[in-house]
């Protein structure tokens, strides 16, 4: 319904990507949040996370990443962690 909508793309969690993804064009965009960081828990709040990488391997166009860097104390641990979760995309591309 979406992309008869005109839209370009949906939020969809990366646990249900293999069932939407055969349905839609190519160049359809998922943005998927829930993206747990790579050395860090996932929130009490959610439930189907999956790692920056697996999201990716799975079809994700757009991660959102909050926590996994905001709850972090110091600016050079959100830097490592950024380059963590660029790190584990690049290895599941």
């Amino acid at each position: 319904m979406a992309y008869q909508a005109g839209l370009n793309g949906i939020v969809c969690s990366a646990a249900d990507l293999y069932a939407v993804r055969s349905k839609l064009p190519n160049d359809f965009m998922y943005i998927t949040p829930g993206i747990k960081g790579t050395r860090t828990p996932a929130g009490a709040d959610q439930k189907r996370v999956f790692s920056p990488g697996n999201a990716v391997q799975d079809g994700s166009s757009v991660l959102v990443i909050g926590r996994a860097i905001t709850d972090l104390k110091t600016p050079q641990e959100r830097v490592q962690a950024g380059y963590e979760i660029l790190e584990d995309m690049a290895r599941h591309l």
